[in-house]
């Protein structure tokens, strides 16, 4: 990261001192490398795809992740200078809630599509009537907006044509969507879990119309971890033991902020704003440098400090 990243770095992100340099154990990566081989059956990958989909309340999903999410696309979108108003939005692994499409939509958007790689979308009555608690509380305009959106009849459609949702990898989703544009590409937490970040890329900026824009939070700490192991305890494996722990899981991919920047700008995106999060304090970045996997040994402080943060991009116009 250049100098200036750094400025703003320091000015913009909150520092966390976690005071937690214990590593993840044997034991664990043990555990995750059994879990890893047990997603080669297909009936398990089944069976944690709809434990996934069943697990989270709608309300209580609704009323605080997917708060969360929407304040970060809001602001980013308006820091961005663009608008929502008859906007093409595509959201990337989105999940089993859809509530970010409504309040698109709500803000004026003309269309949400919903791509993940696995069907995992909630479609029972105690969604649809959370769907409905959420509409019920916007201004009378957006409320206006979202009439008809959500139907009678969850069995054959969850929404009228605003609301759509594919189901595809997202380094594969030009093929499985054919030619059509968006104004925006969101996501939340998802990136990190990709498998191929120069496909992904390549695959979103042929999603993009001309000039439009990319917003994605990004979470670069370990995932199904203890919570008082030190956060960056991911890298200090071989690539050979984390093949063995993550190729087949959506856990965490390893890929640091500047090659997050490197690879779209190669692949010829602006990026317009990046704003780390969450940081780790120079004695927590110290602490594990010495036990860091080689890939990772020559990194910057600035690489390895930045836990999440929020990035804007443009396509070319």
């Amino acid at each position: 990261m250049d100098s200036s990243l750094s400025d703003r770095v320091n000015t913009r992100a909150e520092t966390l001192s976690v005071g937690m340099n214990r590593l993840v154990g044997f034991d664990w990566a043990v555990r995750e490398s059994v879990k890893n081989a047990l997603m080669l059956v297909p009936p398990i990958v089944h069976l944690r795809k709809r434990f996934f989909s069943r697990e989270n309340d709608p309300l209580a999903r609704i009323g605080e992740y997917c708060d969360l999410q929407w304040r970060t696309y809001g602001n980013a979108i308006r820091l961005s200078g663009a608008t929502l108003e008859k906007a093409d939005v595509l959201e990337l692994g989105p999940g089993p809630i859809l509530a970010n499409g409504i309040r698109f939509i709500a803000e004026g958007a003309a269309s949400y599509t919903a791509l993940d790689r696995f069907d995992v979308i909630r479609r029972d009555h105690e969604v649809i009537q959370a769907y409905r608690e959420l509409i019920s509380h916007f201004p009378p305009e957006q409320q206006r907006k979202c009439s008809g959106l959500v139907t009678d009849n969850p069995g054959r459609r969850l929404f009228d044509n605003r609301i759509e949702s594919v189901v595809a990898k997202i380094e594969e989703a030009s093929d499985e969507i054919g030619g059509r544009k968006w104004d925006f590409v969101v996501s939340f937490d998802v990136l990190e879990h990709i498998d191929d970040l120069a496909a992904t890329m390549r695959t979103i900026r042929s999603l993009l119309k001309p000039g439009g824009m990319m917003i994605h939070r990004v979470d670069v700490t370990i995932h199904n971890a203890p919570t008082d192991v030190h956060r960056l305890s991911h890298l200090v494996f071989s690539e050979r033991a984390w093949r063995m722990i993550s190729s087949r899981r959506a856990v965490c991919n390893r890929i640091r902020p500047s090659e997050f920047l490197a690879v779209a700008k190669a692949v010829g995106f602006e990026t317009l704003h990046f704003e780390p999060t969450t940081l780790l304090d120079q004695e927590d970045v110290a602490a594990i440098r010495p036990r860091l996997s080689k890939k990772f040994a020559d990194c910057s402080f600035e690489d390895l400090a930045v836990l999440d943060f929020v990035w804007i991009a443009r396509a070319p116009a």
